[in-house]
């Protein structure tokens, strides 16, 4: 089994410290049957956790090829001497066959690049990478636990690769944060991560949220702080899990009813809506509260009786 790893945001191919392994080999791409394929001299770098090739021109490295190497496949080549087949995972799986100079140099590299294929990686943080779009790549990994995409510029509509429909894919996902991105909308595929244990959308400009969020039953922090939320739906009372619940910021004029459902719920947050009469009756129906804070909100009176 493979280790768990945390992919953060790609850097530079400069960065001489994720440059594992270098050198130029004879190469070929595809299917070693078809003879259109040729053997080339290429530059190949085994950088983080991808094969970069290159064409070597003048000394200058030409344009780059990059094959994802976690979850694909790293295998000897019987037919030729110390050649090695590198293979990505996915429906769109490339190969590139490499043959080394000499045994020494082929062991190096079936060890190196054998440890980066069988990466299993549960965290990935690409939150403040100006992502308008979810990268292909970022769904090689099954095995994902914790997904960070928070202030990047996603969007509701699917872009040229993948789309947010395709988080539920996911199957293992327990902590989503698309906090502070332009989705305008819940995304209704999220409500289909029956796995999710926190999900943050803050800052997303969100209006309403759908019924189907009661199917999340095991979400236990929720945060919805910065949006244009007026109301809940009453199924959010199904999440008898979820213990914290953020709504400042948003544009309630009263405490939601569905709290009184919520009641492993213990700090009510509401700071900067638009309440501008506080119940307490409708308080006092909500015994698990012990801290609440309505500060920035406008109350003007506060009533004891039930209000028509």
């Amino acid at each position: 089994s493979g280790e768990n790893r945390t992919y953060g945001k790609p850097h530079s191919i400069d960065s001489s410290e994720r440059i594992q392994l270098t050198g130029i080999f004879n190469v070929r791409k595809g299917k070693m049957q078809l003879s259109v394929n040729r053997w080339t001299r290429r530059q190949v770098i085994l950088c983080g956790t991808c094969l970069i090739v290159s064409s070597v021109k003048d000394n200058h490295s030409g344009k780059m090829h990059v094959l994802p190497l976690i979850g694909g496949k790293v295998e000897e080549v019987k037919k030729h001497q110390h050649c090695l087949a590198f293979s990505s995972s996915g429906p769109q799986s490339q190969t590139y066959y490499v043959c080394f100079d000499n045994f020494t140099e082929y062991l190096r590299w079936l060890r190196q690049a054998s440890k980066v294929a069988s990466q299993r990686i549960s965290c990935v943080d690409l939150s403040c990478s100006s992502l308008e779009y979810l990268p292909t790549n970022l769904f090689y990994s099954q095995d994902l636990t914790h997904l960070n995409v928070k202030q990047n510029f996603l969007r509701l509509e699917p872009g040229p690769s993948r789309s947010l429909c395709d988080l539920q894919r996911f199957s293992k996902l327990k902590s989503l944060n698309l906090s502070n991105n332009y989705l305008g909308e819940f995304p209704l595929a999220i409500c289909n991560i029956f796995t999710l244990t926190e999900l943050y959308m803050s800052g997303n400009n969100l209006r309403a949220i759908p019924t189907s969020v009661g199917e999340m039953r095991n979400l236990q922090t929720f945060l919805l702080d910065g949006n244009s939320l007026h109301s809940l739906p009453p199924e959010l009372s199904n999440l008898q899990q979820l213990n914290y619940l953020g709504l400042s910021f948003n544009d309630f004029i009263d405490i939601p009813v569905v709290f009184q459902n919520l009641t492993s719920v213990e700090k009510l947050c509401m700071a900067g809506n638009c309440l501008d009469t506080l119940n307490l009756q409708i308080l006092s129906r909500m015994s698990h509260i012990r801290h609440v804070d309505l500060r920035f909100n406008c109350i003007k009176r506060v009533v004891m009786e039930e209000m028509d």
